[in-house]
């Protein structure tokens, strides 16, 4: 098992329209084959900073379902959520 961890800072004042955008990928990550979890977490200490943690089987099963994310729908979702991160959002890998 591998767990991703990916950090977004929203803009102030954005942080709930971001958690509401995190959510709404909930469905297709929880559906792809070798997940096993998905969660979205607010920072008690900063609450612009955001983490969605996925566990996954292993990082091929994760970026599968990266790969397989229809296109025109992400760069739909990207230029949605762009307006609310205060910097880019970095992600990384645990196992």
């Amino acid at each position: 098992m591998i767990l991703r961890h990916n950090h977004f800072y929203a803009v102030d004042g954005k942080q709930d329209e971001l958690l509401t955008f995190a959510e709404t990928l909930r469905e297709y990550i929880e559906s792809s084959s070798g997940c096993l979890g998905f969660e979205v977490w607010q920072s008690d200490e900063d609450n612009t900073h955001i983490i969605v943690l996925e566990r996954w089987e292993d990082k091929t099963s994760h970026q599968a379902s990266l790969d397989n994310y229809p296109k025109d729908l992400m760069q739909q979702q990207i230029m949605q959520m762009m307006p609310l991160l205060a910097k880019p959002p970095t992600g990384e890998y645990f196992s």
